[in-house]
């Protein structure tokens, strides 16, 4: 009987103990609930142009995991506007994340068309995969007097196997100008295309063969 008791008691300290914890954890997931609820509300409210909701959730959903993607969502809304400070307060917060990524993605496009080149050179971040960036950062070199690097720069995107933006052709042609491309670096890209089967790109760079 005195052990039946004593395990009795033993049970019910336990459950005394953890309650408390019990507790944070249901309030823990009443606030996440809560947070998930007002972010699909900001979210579909930036959607249709009201930025309202997202401002008077601000201070409650900073911690949410999701949050700086509705940052991203209304920065994204007033791009055409958005002060330079606004930009790099974001891009420094996220640093190499995917919301800083496609902040730039706009960002940088923007910036090219209306030729603020030391802005653009200051924000670029390489991406071998986006060609039309590549020539706008070679073009901004120029631009902004590093010719030597901006002709090192075009020499690696003119060999490519295939064909390349109309966005690069400004820069193609100022390229051009300068005696380029050398020979050498001709047959590097007709071999290239032959071996990727674009004749038609091949018949073109014979022009530029000895």
């Amino acid at each position: 009987r005195s052990t039946a008791s004593s395990m009795r008691f033993l049970i019910l300290s336990l459950a005394l103990s953890l309650a408390p914890a019990v507790a944070f954890a249901d309030s823990g997931s009443d606030v996440l609930a809560g947070q998930r609820q007002q972010y699909r509300a900001a979210k579909s409210a930036l959607q249709r142009g009201d930025p309202q909701p997202f401002l008077r959730a601000r201070s409650l959903l900073a911690d949410y995991p999701l949050y700086p993607y509705l940052e991203l969502a209304e920065l994204r809304r007033r791009l055409p506007a958005l002060p330079q400070a606004e930009v790099e307060r974001f891009l420094e917060r996220h640093g190499n994340g995917l919301p800083a990524a496609r902040l730039r993605a706009a960002w940088l496009p923007l910036l090219a068309s209306h030729e603020r080149w030391q802005e653009f050179l200051r924000h670029y971040v390489e991406d071998p995969a986006n060609t039309e960036r590549r020539c706008n950062h070679a073009w901004a070199l120029l631009k902004t007097g590093a010719t030597a690097e901006a002709d090192r720069r075009t020499a690696e995107i003119w060999v490519a196997p295939r064909s390349l933006p109309q966005a690069c052709d400004r820069l193609f042609q100022a390229w051009s100008t300068r005696g380029n491309p050398a020979p050498a670096l001709a047959w590097q890209r007709f071999d290239a295309a032959m071996g990727a089967g674009q004749t038609g790109l091949a018949r073109y760079v014979t022009r530029f063969l000895d």
